[in-house]
């Protein structure tokens, strides 16, 4: 991959200087999702450990991501069912108008 762009992100109160080719406000709003996440699990928990506080975020964006996943899954075999109720719909329709003439 190659990095073009040098970007310093804030989580937890530590900088990372970062560098990606995907552009500056797609990190930030990853690294602002990221201490949301962890900023929210420290308030919850008390926890000191940011390494701790860490590992519970990465569960959590790992929990949503693989629903997220699951639930594109499903939308996805939906729309297939929903395509295949049209076909059987049009041949339906197909077959009446050519009864018809």
């Amino acid at each position: 991959m190659d990095y073009t762009e040098n970007i310093t992100v804030e989580i937890l109160g530590e900088e990372y200087p970062l560098r990606s080719s995907v552009g500056k406000e797609h990190i930030e709003n990853i690294a602002r999702y990221v201490d949301g996440k962890m900023t929210e699990i420290k308030d919850a928990t008390k926890l000191k450990s940011d390494k701790k506080i860490a590992i519970l975020a990465a569960l959590h964006i790992a929990d949503e991501y693989i629903k997220t996943q699951r639930k594109i899954k499903d939308l996805e075999e939906r729309i297939l069912e929903i395509q295949k109720e049209q076909e059987d719909i049009l041949l339906k329709n197909s077959q009446m108008l050519d009864q018809v003439l």
